[in-house]
């Protein structure tokens, strides 16, 4: 992952509008956001993912906005959670 997207993740959570609806609450550093995403990029290399994690991007300048999120739950439900967060920039 790219150095920056660290620094986009972690101003993302650090946003009080962000964290109103974040359980993870505002990260002090961002060594600890980086402890909150290694386990969304070892997940997305699993061989059965089961929660996929994406960096939304502006289509017009490839700049940061935000996160999408796709949590499988139990197949024999054939449930899932979707989430996202998005800068209150946009």
């Amino acid at each position: 992952m790219c150095p920056a997207t660290y620094i986009y993740i972690h101003n993302l959570h650090s946003l009080a509008e962000t964290d109103e609806y974040n359980a993870l609450g505002i990260p002090k550093n961002i060594e600890e956001t980086k402890l909150i995403i290694e386990p969304w990029i070892i997940e997305n290399q699993a061989n059965e993912i089961k929660s996929y994690t994406f960096a939304v991007e502006n289509k017009s300048d490839d700049h940061f906005i935000g996160l999408f999120g796709l949590k499988l739950g139990n197949k024999k439900y054939k449930k899932a959670e979707v989430w996202y967060k998005i800068h209150s920039t946009y």
